[in-house]
């Protein structure tokens, strides 16, 4: 037996039908056409800062791959856990990765970027692949910005034991004339 909708819940559809209608999202007033878009491009506004924030704290690097599974980053848990002695030839380039590694604690603000934008589309356009997909992103950039925060105390725990000798160097872009220096 079909159960008529109520009173309230009938409106007129745009063919001029009295069948329940629910507006679509990309109509104006909806809600989700509004947050949804404007939810991307914080997301994407996120994501541009945790860049810039990466590429002047120097946490991209060229020379050397810093894979979790690849020999450096092991050495580098094993010598910030205690676990292992550390020859006088390697403690610069565990040093470099290790700046490395506190350099990428802004990648957070990517992982967080990423997951409300996709969020934001997922308002926009929803369907239950897209809403899957969104968890299963989510859960994703969760993972890595938990290994990220663990490798950038990894690092700042290895150079707290292990200091830089004398004061850190500028960036490349400061590498002229400073002020004072004239």
């Amino acid at each position: 037996m079909k159960v008529p909708p109520s009173p309230a819940a009938v409106h007129k559809s745009p063919a001029g039908s009295n069948q329940a209608y629910a507006p679509a999202v990309d109509e104006p007033g909806h809600i989700a056409g509004i947050v949804g878009p404007l939810l991307t491009m914080f997301g994407a506004g996120l994501i541009v800062l945790s860049l810039i924030l990466t590429s002047v704290k120097g946490g991209f690097t060229t020379g050397f791959s810093l894979t979790p599974w690849g020999p450096l980053s092991r050495r580098l848990r094993e010598c910030a856990r205690g676990q292992a002695s550390i020859p006088s030839e390697e403690l610069p380039i565990l040093q470099a990765v290790a700046r490395v590694w506190v350099g990428q604690r802004s990648q957070l603000l990517f992982c967080l970027g990423a997951s409300i934008a996709q969020f934001g589309s997922s308002l926009g356009y929803s369907g239950v692949w897209r809403d899957v997909f969104t968890v299963a992103f989510t859960a994703l950039m969760a993972a890595t910005a938990v290994l990220t925060e663990r490798r950038a105390r990894l690092g700042a725990a290895f150079l707290a034991s292990h200091p830089l000798p004398g004061p850190p160097n500028p960036p490349e872009y400061l590498s002229g004339p400073q002020p004072g220096s004239v």
